[in-house]
């Protein structure tokens, strides 16, 4: 370990060699019988690699931080994951969703679900790992590390949190981690993480227009959670990161 001064808590300590920016649960997930997954650009989609492990950034966190902190947090967010992917396998109605998307209704623990979010988001924004390098989110930064710091996510609508489930077919979340970005421009400034076929949007400014958040986490834990049926899936990832590279197959 390297002696330093955590980028969370800001004392100094002994610093953790390997930090994970996304929980190292996503990546269990989606590797393969040899525990690879493979890594592609989605600017140019060339020269995919296989990997063990990725999304990590050396020398940022204290033990206490990676490890007690941060990982409490965590877990709420993997049960969240669990749950959603578990609903989608029972399958849904192919006729229904012409008319209205499915959705899922759920209750969590909403400072710790919330926390593990806004966690992400912020060591996105400390790494320096090129995967996040989409990540700004300015002085924004400082606050979500004192509601890190305090376990106190703040009101359900300071930074609202909203999420979609990608299908892949009616029956399954599609397997996939993007690399992280934000949308901006007309008035609007939140973060979009794609974790394991789940789509997180982290509003960093608040807009009452913003329709992408009229179904966002509230206090008392609810969150509705739409399903993007496949054929709206693949189209709206391509559209999202400007390639056609996103198929069904």
């Amino acid at each position: 370990m390297i002696q330093g001064q955590c980028k969370l808590c800001l004392q100094q300590a002994n610093l953790i060699s390997k930090s994970h920016i996304i929980p190292f649960s996503y990546i269990k997930k989606l590797r393969d019988k040899d525990n690879r997954f493979i890594i592609a650009k989605t600017e140019s989609w060339e020269n995919p690699s296989w990997k063990q492990n990725f999304f990590y950034e050396s020398s940022i966190l204290c033990k206490n931080c990676d490890n007690e902190l941060i990982s409490g947090f965590e877990r709420e967010l993997a049960n969240f994951d669990r749950i959603l992917h578990e609903r989608a396998a029972k399958g849904f109605d192919i006729g229904s969703h012409i008319v209205r998307p499915p959705t899922h209704k759920l209750v969590s623990d909403y400072p710790k679900l919330k926390l593990a979010i806004l966690s992400i988001v912020w060591r996105a924004h400390v790494s320096q790992n090129p995967f996040f390098k989409g990540i700004d989110i300015g002085s924004h930064a400082e606050k979500i590390r004192n509601y890190l710091l305090s376990k106190s996510p703040g009101v359900d609508i300071d930074i609202r949190i909203s999420a979609f489930g990608l299908l892949a077919q009616f029956n399954k979340i599609i397997g996939i981690i993007t690399q992280p970005v934000m949308a901006h421009g007309d008035g609007l400034n939140y973060v979009v993480l794609i974790l394991n076929g789940i789509v997180f949007n982290v509003e960093l400014e608040f807009n009452k227009y913003n329709k992408v958040f009229n179904q966002s986490l509230l206090a008392n834990g609810e969150i509705t959670v739409i399903f993007m049926p496949p054929d709206m899936t693949f189209p709206y990832l391509n559209t999202f990161y400007k390639t056609d590279k996103f198929t069904q197959g």
